[in-house]
């Protein structure tokens, strides 16, 4: 009996001896936890990195302080790109000459808002959440990536227009009359740079904070298929060819009675529209007519069958609605099923005619409605300034404040600036503004709506509706101070938009008074007692701007110089909206604003004839 109890207290002794040692390796990391709170209370715990740099034992402001030198430098420096021997190097932003508007960012590093979120590890209000996540740390350090925005378009675009002479574009074999005779243009290897990979590899490089010159490299493209594979459809062409007096046709309405119209087609618009397809599903090439030559080819026909929707716009006048413009519902050709159409009469069956396609565009809002619209009251203004501004930027303001005034927002709807404002083309009234691409100033449509932008943006925000898309400047602009309360546009985005979550109807109404230079923009509708105010906005972490940039351009006299861009030192800045809702609930938004030191920039000219000793060039767009 005495072996089971020495048996017994042996594995006692062992249990009480692992509690022990539990015990205190719990009051260790217990301590060392406690250590860690108090040692770091206002600082990055240790074990944590962004982009490689530690952040353990920094506070918020010292770190942000590291990241905005190294962006700084960044920015200084540019990205380079290579090929052989040609070499450019971008510029985080674009540059205009006399708009901020104009100016935009190509690159831009969110580290604000990544600092912060990693600061909150280890702090949440969950004890053990936040032991664990000091344990973790301390065994198992964390690198984070920085958050970088690319505009891949604008630098995808950019890198082609400067690298497109080493391109050869690859192409299927395509129909082609020479004097009336079939010929087959044969088809072409494509060599082009995968700007896809190129992007990948500028956001990975960012991300962890290397801009090391990054070379482009070629790939081929090969075709569908090749001009032996089309053979046994050149019968078909010439069936095609051979029809006689084809025609567009289509039934309309003149002086209340139907009409059927006829619209001959010329062999030889005919022959523009034929081309060779590839059937993905039958794996095998098809005949098509090419729906960019159709379509030309209908544009300059000029049939009189369309005509552009027309949605009621109203004012308010002596504290009522009244119309400014009337409803009319629309009329649009429907190029897919036209040439569906086309496809199915003359490829397919070989007649001679086919109709045009069109459908009905009705008016969202109409004259009939607008006293079921909810439009009874003012529900909140914006305004701002444009003084100083010159001749052609304020054209730009009094053109794009016509062309929204009378809006009308659905309940409901997400409000998107760019898509009201439209196309910003000459034909639209716009003037243009200057910008520097490469070494050159060349004209630039978009000057002036980003006083648009500010005003509608300071409209919603005192209005009380829910902000979805709004973006800062590059930089400090005196147009719209305070900092903090601008917003910038450029078609497709940046973007502005904001939701109508009233119950009824938003009708915009906007004021130019040029004599002042001052903006003011309404928006009337039905209140829901909702109560909005705003804080004045803070600003701060205040940086300078750096050296002088200069850029040579042969635009200017040779040695001549022209500073077209002021510094501006960079800041933070943010404001606190508050909106109290009928039953009492309270709502803050903190609208955050990050604004870049931005350095003079000065224009140097060159002579054109001298030979460069170096094959860098500064692209800013």
């Amino acid at each position: 009996m005495a072996e089971p109890k020495k048996t017994r207290n042996y594995y006692r002794k062992w249990l009480v001896l692992l509690l022990v040692i539990f015990l205190l390796l719990s009051i260790a990391l217990a301590s060392s936890v406690l250590w860690l709170e108090t040692k770091y209370q206002d600082k990055f715990y240790p074990g944590l990195k962004l982009a490689g740099v530690s952040l353990g034992g920094l506070t918020q402001s010292q770190a942000q302080k590291i990241f905005s030198a190294k962006i700084e430098e960044f920015n200084r420096e540019g990205q380079k790109f290579f090929y052989q021997n040609k070499k450019i190097t971008l510029s985080p932003v674009v540059i205009a000459t006399a708009d901020p508007d104009l100016s935009y960012e190509l690159i831009n590093f969110n580290f604000h808002n990544t600092l912060t979120k990693i600061y909150e590890l280890g702090r949440g209000k969950n004890f053990l959440d936040k032991f664990w996540q000091k344990i973790r740390l301390i065994f198992l350090p964390k690198n984070y990536s920085l958050q970088v925005n690319l505009n891949e378009t604008a630098i995808k675009k950019i890198l082609s227009d400067n690298f497109q002479s080493y391109e050869k574009n690859g192409r299927n074999p395509a129909v082609k009359f020479t004097a009336d005779k079939l010929g087959v243009i044969p088809e072409q290897i494509g060599l082009n740079f995968n700007y896809s990979q190129v992007l990948k590899q500028l956001n990975l490089n960012l991300q962890n904070l290397t801009w090391e010159p990054i070379e482009l490299k070629l790939i081929i493209t090969e075709p569908n298929f090749k001009i032996s594979d089309t053979q046994f459809l050149w019968p078909e062409i010439e069936k095609i060819i051979g029809i006689s007096n084809i025609s567009f046709t289509a039934t309309t309405t003149e002086a209340n009675k139907i009409v059927q119209k006829t619209w001959p087609i010329s062999q030889t618009e005919l022959k523009k529209w034929l081309d060779f397809s590839w059937d993905s599903e039958e794996k095998k090439p098809i005949l098509i007519f090419e729906p960019l030559a159709v379509s030309e080819t209908l544009k300059n026909l000029n049939t009189g069958l369309e005509k552009p929707v027309r949605e009621a716009k109203f004012v308010i006048a002596n504290n009522k609605v009244e119309q400014f413009q009337t409803s009319s519902p629309g009329i649009a050709i429907d190029l897919e099923a036209t040439i569906k159409n086309l496809t199915q009469k003359i490829i397919i069956q070989k007649n001679n005619s086919a109709e045009i396609v069109t459908h009905s565009q009705e008016p969202v809002v109409t004259t009939e409605n607008v006293n079921q619209l909810g439009i009874k009251e003012l529900l909140g203004a914006g305004e701002s300034s444009y003084l100083n501004s010159p001749v052609n930027r304020r054209h730009n303001i009094k053109t794009g404040a016509e062309a929204i005034n009378g809006t009308l927002i659905k309940p409901g709807e997400e409000f998107s600036l760019n898509d009201v404002l439209g196309n910003i083309t000459a034909d639209k009234g716009y003037l243009p503004e200057l910008v520097i691409k490469g070494n050159k100033t060349i004209p630039e449509y978009g000057g002036g709506l980003c006083q648009i932008a500010t005003t509608m943006f300071r409209l919603a925000i005192n209005t009380g509706l829910k902000i979805t898309e709004r973006k800062p400047h590059a930089y400090r602009v005196s147009y719209y101070e305070p900092a903090g309360t601008d917003a910038t546009i450029y078609a497709p985005h940046p973007d502005l938009k904001f939701i109508n979550d009233t119950p009824n109807y938003l009708l915009l109404q906007t004021q130019v008074d040029e004599a002042s230079s001052q903006l003011r923009f309404e928006f009337f509708g039905t209140s829901d007692n909702r109560q909005t105010t705003t804080t004045a906005p803070r600003v701060f972490n205040i940086v300078p701007p750096g050296e002088i940039k200069y850029i040579e351009t042969t635009d200017l006299p040779p040695e001549k110089i022209k500073c077209t861009e002021i510094a501006h030192s960079g800041a933070d800045a943010e404001f606190t909206r508050t909106i109290v809702w009928p039953d009492g609930k309270k709502q803050e938004d903190i609208f955050q604003s990050h604004y870049r030191p931005w350095q003079a920039v000065c224009l140097v000219g060159v002579d054109p004839n001298k030979k460069t000793t170096s094959t860098d060039e500064i692209i800013n767009n």
